[in-house]
């Protein structure tokens, strides 16, 4: 479980860079990380009262409130120095936390069952669109098909391990080249794939 977990963290660290790379933001440079829980999420009133304060909902209410203070012009710095320590209980307050997660990692190392993820190549897609969207709006919020890894993943799915590996080869590719570069070579790729799928809001 524990191995899952730190694969899980890797492969998330990994599309943080990636989408550094691709679509980078001068107040949350990398390295940084990818949660938006409470344990690590600390919000300035005025952030919080403009996005109309805590979302309702029965569960996740941490991750709908920084979606809406991004929404609502927010920014936020995902500081990977912060150490935040949880509980490991397996039985939580609401569904879908920590608990349920830990749960989850713990049936799928019992089982010797597969891990799949949103695959290297949708991610970069995703991503490398991603920046072509922010060059053209930058003072627009994206849409969330471009900034959310799909959970579970809903079109190319690859296990997690392979991902991780194919992720941080093409990363140790694109970080040698310019943004610009980056985009003209996914650019040029685009324009010779005849199907290359368009994400939208």
């Amino acid at each position: 479980m524990r191995r899952l977990f730190l694969l899980d963290i890797g492969y998330r660290r990994a599309l943080e860079e990636l989408r550094s790379l691709y679509a980078p933001e001068a107040h949350d440079p990398f390295p940084r990380h990818h949660q938006h829980f409470g344990g690590s999420l600390a919000v300035i009133a005025a952030a919080y009262a403009q996005a109309g304060g805590m979302p309702l909902k029965r569960s996740s209410e941490d991750v709908a409130l920084y979606r809406a203070i991004v929404q609502s012009g927010g920014r936020f710095r995902h500081s990977h120095r912060v150490r935040v320590y949880t509980s490991a209980r397996v039985v939580g307050r609401a569904e879908g936390g920590l608990a349920d997660a830990i749960s989850w990692w713990h049936d799928r190392a019992r089982d010797a069952a597969p891990v799949l993820v949103e695959s290297a190549a949708a991610a970069e897609t995703r991503l490398s669109q991603l920046g072509f969207w922010l060059m053209g709006n930058p003072a627009s919020v994206p849409p969330a098909a471009l900034t959310v890894t799909p959970e579970p993943p809903t079109g190319q799915a690859a296990e997690i391990h392979a991902t991780l590996r194919t992720l941080r080869e093409r990363i140790e590719t694109l970080r040698s080249l310019s943004l610009a570069a980056r985009l003209e070579l996914v650019d040029r790729r685009f324009k010779k794939c005849s199907a290359v799928p368009v994400l939208a809001a």
